[in-house]
């Protein structure tokens, strides 16, 4: 990773050992998810959180099974919200989407029998997470609920809906996320 000072380039410590997915920026935190198991020279796997000098890990980060990734990262609150392929994040069961409060990670109800590859925050708080064509929206009763359009061919069609919904300034998750994508 590294940064634009406004005329050249610097990398932000040492390099992971493996891809980064995504990128997060909250407050003056910079997460980092992906497929790798060091940041900086120390252990963090599958996820790494930079202070402006040092990396450090989310506590004992993802499980390191063959595979295991983090594809999204959203912030919500104070909370830190991880979607991606693993089976466990801290050393607790978690199917692929976990939230980390800071100190500790918790599972997000039953989670995703696939990958998840989209996550986002909207504007009443509400988390929404896609996973191959399914799209769904946390109650925060610790189930997830369908959300209306429950297909989606591409995952992505989700970040631009969301997109599209902030623009707009909604609050309520639309009625059909994919005829909003597609307009």
């Amino acid at each position: 990773i590294a940064v634009w000072n406004g005329s050249t380039w610097s990398a932000l410590g040492s390099e992971m050992n493996g891809n980064i997915n995504a990128l997060l920026v909250s407050g003056s935190d910079l997460y980092a998810g992906g497929y790798f198991t060091t940041a900086g020279g120390i252990s963090a796997s599958k996820i790494a959180k930079w202070n402006g000098s040092t990396w450090s890990a989310l506590g004992s980060g993802l499980d390191n099974a063959s595979g295991t990734a983090v594809n999204a990262l959203v912030a919500n609150g104070n909370d830190v919200y991880v979607g991606g392929y693993f089976t466990q994040a801290g050393g607790s069961a978690a199917a692929s989407l976990a939230k980390w409060n800071g100190s500790s990670w918790s599972a997000m109800g039953p989670g995703f029998a696939n990958a998840v590859y989209a996550v986002a925050a909207l504007a009443n708080g509400e988390l929404v997470a896609a996973s191959y064509g399914t799209v769904r929206r946390w109650n925060g009763a610790h189930q997830w609920i369908r959300a209306p359009a429950q297909s989606l061919p591409n995952p992505t069609l989700l970040l631009r809906a969301l997109d599209k919904l902030r623009a707009a300034r909604l609050a309520e998750f639309p009625c059909s996320l994919y005829w909003r994508a597609a307009r």
